[in-house]
């Protein structure tokens, strides 16, 4: 077995040692007479997390004359699923501070997603009208390769901390899959890819290390609607409606461009460490190879059943930490999450059964 994987790391440590004291020496002090961190003008990030694909798909069907649940329809179970990722991007915002405390702004940002969720049912499924389909498979599912989002953003900015919620407009890249097989050799089959738009509701906490670094965690639900495919090649339509939803949790690092509104504070040298230090990154991992699994006889040494092929293989994964000292005790904690997936490449499936037929070969395209 010969095995090549060549492998590109790139790491980018967006916050190392961020001192809670980083703000400026002159600022323009709060009734309390305490700085007031640049919330307010332009800035821009990178985020990283875990999301999740909540997916519920309904199979359907619509006779000859055109009803939907006609006699002869089979009656199968709507499934439902969930699935998990990793997920990346970045962002570009702009607020405005009106008074002290109330921020009011508007946020852009775009994340790679890579969700899929796909299912199936096999059996027996009754038929409308009586009869049931025996021996049959119904698979569907859908994946969401990427979503951005435009959002507004209200919030109360109390010195260093800033609570918002947000809502706005969700656009992804959602394909839905979907096949039907059954024993009478009616099969359906039908896929469909489209740019969908929904709308997307959270909020998060923000704490601002200096008057330019800050560090978010925030929660947001996406909702991109739902949609129906049917097959036309048939007297009897067969077809999935599939509704795409779920939450994308996050942790992130922004900088604020300028000095903000001139009302806050500019910033300055650093006045020395504090009692907390914070650090965070992001690492992306980037891996290609070409795999090979032989598998022989324990019978016959030297003989070769099958053999699968692995070529061009592409894949990608990525890792958030973030770490909090606390000075005077000298502890800390450190937390990490990642994820990764395989995105292209080809599958060989080769078969050599003694006495049966000579050589098979079956190729497999990894997406």
């Amino acid at each position: 077995m010969k095995k090549l994987i060549v492998a590109a790391l790139m790491e980018t440590v967006l916050l190392n040692k961020a001192y809670s004291a980083d703000f400026a020496t002159t600022p323009v002090a709060e009734s309390g007479g305490r700085p007031v961190p640049a919330w307010a003008g332009f800035y821009g990030g990178l985020f990283a997390g875990y999301g999740v694909l909540d997916s519920a798909t309904r199979f359907d069907c619509i006779g000859p004359t055109g009803r939907r649940g006609a006699a002869g329809c089979p009656i199968i179970q709507t499934r439902k699923g969930a699935d998990g990722a990793f997920i990346a991007g970045g962002e570009v915002g702009y607020n405005r501070l009106f008074g002290a405390h109330l921020l009011i702004g508007g946020a852009a940002d775009y994340q790679f997603t890579r969700l899929w969720d796909y299912g199936s049912r096999e059996g027996t499924f009754p038929a409308v009208g009586g009869g049931a389909f025996r021996f049959s498979t119904a698979h569907a599912g859908q994946r969401l390769d990427d979503l951005a989002t435009l959002r507004g953003k209200v919030g109360l900015a109390a010195g260093r901390t800033l609570a918002y919620a947000t809502g706005g407009l969700a656009v992804g890249n959602v394909r839905i899959d979907t096949t039907q097989s059954f024993l009478s050799n009616r099969d359906f089959d039908a896929r469909r890819g489209e740019v969908r738009l929904g709308y997307v509701v959270g909020g998060g906490l923000e704490y601002a290390f200096s008057a330019h670094l800050s560090a978010k965690i925030e929660g947001l639900y996406y909702d991109l609607g739902h949609r129906v495919i049917f097959d036309d090649t048939t007297r009897y339509r067969f077809g999935t409606r599939a509704t795409t939803d779920g939450i994308l949790t996050r942790v992130g690092l922004n900088y604020r461009f300028g000095a903000g509104l001139p009302v806050l504070p500019p910033a300055g040298p650093r006045a020395g460490s504090g009692i907390w230090d914070f650090e965070g990154g992001l690492r992306y991992f980037y891996s290609s190879g070409g795999p090979r699994y032989t598998l022989g006889s324990d019978r016959r040494p030297g003989q070769v059943n099958s053999r699968l092929t692995y070529q061009s293989t592409d894949a990608h994964a990525g890792e958030s930490f973030v770490r909090v000292d606390h000075n005077p005790t000298g502890l800390f904690a450190k937390g990490f999450l990642g994820s990764g997936v395989v995105t292209s490449g080809r599958l060989y499936d080769e078969d050599f059964p003694p006495a049966l037929s000579p050589y098979t070969k079956t190729l497999s395209r990894i997406k």
